[in-house]
């Protein structure tokens, strides 16, 4: 059974396999337990700090851990999380965290000054947490932690209440936040968990931002609700992947055509490294050219799938099946049902329509039209609370 809440993503992991690893990052391994306790941790210190059910708390992260506790425990107390993309200016960054209205910035060592550069831009975001010691304002994140109970007591949680408010990229006008619910998001994860028959032997290595869908819905979402491990890394290099392949016997990776381009380039450390852990990979954001997927297949005998994903999408309507690209082929594995390119909307009879542009019956371009439980629930901004 899914948690009513989507901070509890990986209640069966926890209840089954505690001390088994959750994250690695580094030489740094948290287990379902500790990563639990310290979302617990985070909630109650926000809560302390008087964040309530419906705040806003902003998360400006590069790929850390703490972002996974940030966000699952904003989640836990009710809050909304607002994760930040790293890569926009201030402009755009101030823009965003202004229009969410969020009332606490939790951030990263590596970007703590940043941080506390924009909170102090921003009237409505009261305290800012950052990793590091105390400096010019802000709480130190560590002690924040410290001082709060490893334990927190549950509240009930609607299934359309919102859980997160990613923002749009602005490419038609001002960026605009997306309202997602617990209930949806659950959904999704578990439709995601099922298209890529994920289960508790999977190691999932995070190289693309933490804070984008391609990471989160690719990655986080379902590998933590089947009881599998996220290796993270800081940011993508190549070798650093390969690297990390070997050195954590990595099962699933997922990126974009580049990144895959750069990886299998990468020839002498791919003679070097034993790769041959890896089972499935999942590719988003363009289209994968037949070649790139047949070089892939060849190295490391192992198939790609491609996603594809928006933020208003909740954000993946449709993703190549592994049962039909990978090494799951038996009768029992096709009772799951997917087509080889499943449509992830189940709950209506003909969730996605296929419209050709000029109305004739030649869908090479078309649009699709979906409609579920983990689309949006609105965009939402300031101006236009829509």
């Amino acid at each position: 059974m899914l948690p009513d809440n989507l901070g509890y993503l990986f209640d069966t992991a926890l209840a089954l396999t505690p001390s088994k690893p959750a994250v690695l990052q580094g030489d740094a391994v948290l287990t379902y337990a500790e990563l639990d306790a310290r979302a617990n941790r985070l909630a109650n210190g926000l809560a302390a700090l008087g964040v309530t059910a419906g705040d806003r708390v902003a998360l400006l992260f590069n790929n850390d851990v703490r972002f996974l506790e940030t966000l699952f425990g904003t989640m836990r107390l009710g809050a909304v999380a607002v994760p930040l993309n790293i890569r926009m200016g201030d402009e755009a960054l101030r823009y965003v965290a202004e229009d969410s209205e969020a009332v606490v910035l939790v951030a990263n060592a590596a970007l703590a000054e940043r941080g506390r550069m924009l909170a102090a831009q921003i009237p409505a975001i009261k305290h800012v947490i950052a990793d590091g010691p105390a400096a010019d304002g802000a709480l130190a994140y560590e002690a924040v932690l410290a001082a709060a109970s490893p334990t927190l007591a549950r509240r009930a949680t609607a299934f359309d209440e919102t859980c997160m408010q990613p923002y749009t990229s602005g490419s038609t006008g001002k960026p605009k936040g997306v309202l997602l619910t617990h209930g949806g998001q659950l959904w999704n994860a578990d439709i995601m968990r099922k298209a890529l028959v994920a289960d508790d032997t999977e190691r999932a290595l995070i190289a693309v931002p933490l804070y984008h869908k391609n990471a989160m819905a690719g990655a986080v979402k379902p590998f933590l609700l089947s009881g599998g491990s996220l290796v993270i890394l800081p940011g993508f290099d190549a070798l650093e992947v390969i690297r990390a392949i070997d050195r954590y016997k990595v099962t699933y990776l997922t990126g974009v055509p580049a990144m895959y381009k750069m990886i299998l380039a990468e020839k002498d450390a791919l003679g070097r490294h034993d790769v041959t852990s890896v089972r499935y990979a999942v590719c988003g954001s363009a289209e994968v050219p037949e070649e790139l997927l047949e070089e892939f297949r060849r190295v490391f005998g192992a198939p790609i799938g491609e996603s594809y994903g928006l933020t208003e999408g909740g954000p993946v309507p449709i993703v190549n099946s592994r049962l039909e690209l990978g090494r799951y082929t038996d009768a029992e594995h096709h009772t799951w049902g997917f087509p080889s390119y499943a449509p992830l909307s189940f709950d209506r009879p003909e969730p996605i329509n296929h419209v050709a542009r000029d109305g004739s019956e030649d869908h090479d371009e078309s649009e699709h039209q979906m409609d579920d439980c983990r689309t949006c629930r609105s965009c939402r901004t300031r101006e236009n609370q829509t």
